[in-house]
């Protein structure tokens, strides 16, 4: 993980991207264009880590409440530069309150927006740019796909009600399967797989306004695409939470390198700490 990790931080320091260096010159999107087109609309769901999260409001150690203002801390270059500025200050605001699993005091940190918010990590890291790029070959775009962030840090009851992301997601697929005239394919990726199933209990038991619908799912889901999702439970990360030994995905690549290179063998104590107050 440490070449990995290396790699990472030299290509996210000097601002460079692999993306260009690594284009397909053969994209199988366009090779398929020929039999291939756009038919049902989609819905993209990421995994854990998957999605970039912004600063709305920032700790004093941070700078204060304006400082990094819609800048991530998980994603792209300012989550390397602030953590390399203060590695604790940084924890922090990646931490939830342990006691009410929201935001703690004076931090708030929300998931960013868009195809952009979980195309890549860091440079060269690539989550669903490929994804994305090979389904416009075959003829979808923004108006017929949809990328649905969330932050992943929170339980999944939490996220609807700080964030409201079942009610937006009930209203995104009613607007596609409206505005296309079909039903939606669903793919998500790792614990995307999870909240898919989490939200169709919700939208069948609960819904919007409070008005459930047990229909619901047969008269707009088409389909439903699971990308490596662990229905069945992980047991990888519950090392991560017992003693801070983040090993795979990019816990392992980005978290605990990051933190032994700054704290020693120390910051997995840290790790361990912060990853206990997610849902």
């Amino acid at each position: 993980a440490s070449n990995s990790f290396q790699r990472l931080l030299n290509a996210t320091l000097n601002m460079t991207t692999f993306a260009s260096e690594e284009t397909d010159k053969e994209l199988p999107g366009l090779e398929l264009a020929s039999n291939l087109s756009a038919k049902h609309p989609l819905l993209l769901i990421p995994g854990l880590v998957s999605t970039g999260l912004e600063v709305w409001r920032a700790d004093d150690c941070l700078g204060g409440p304006n400082a990094y203002f819609r800048k991530r801390l998980w994603g792209t270059t300012t989550m390397v530069q602030a953590a390399l500025s203060n590695i604790s200050c940084w924890l922090q605001h990646m931490s939830l309150d342990p006691d009410t699993g929201m935001d703690p005091p004076s931090v708030k940190l929300r998931a960013a927006s868009g195809f952009e918010a979980a195309d890549y990590l860091l440079a060269g890291y690539w989550v669903w740019a490929k994804l994305i790029e090979n389904l416009a070959a075959i003829g979808y775009d923004g108006n017929m796909m949809t990328l649905m962030p969330y932050d992943w840090r929170l339980s999944f009851p939490l996220m609807e009600r700080r964030d409201g992301l079942f009610t937006r997601m009930q209203i995104e697929v009613e607007r596609l399967v409206e505005a296309h005239g079909k039903k939606l394919v669903v793919v998500a990726h790792s614990m995307g797989a999870n909240l898919w199933l989490y939200f169709m209990q919700w939208v069948s038991h609960v819904g919007r306004k409070g008005k459930s619908d047990s229909r619901w799912v047969d008269r707009h889901i088409h389909a439903f695409l699971n990308l490596g999702g662990p229905l069945l439970g992980a047991m990888g990360p519950l090392a991560a939470q017992l003693s801070g030994e983040a090993h795979m995905g990019a816990l392992g690549i980005l978290l605990e390198p990051l933190t032994r290179l700054l704290m020693g063998d120390p910051g997995r104590l840290q790790i361990r700490d912060v990853l206990r107050t997610w849902g």
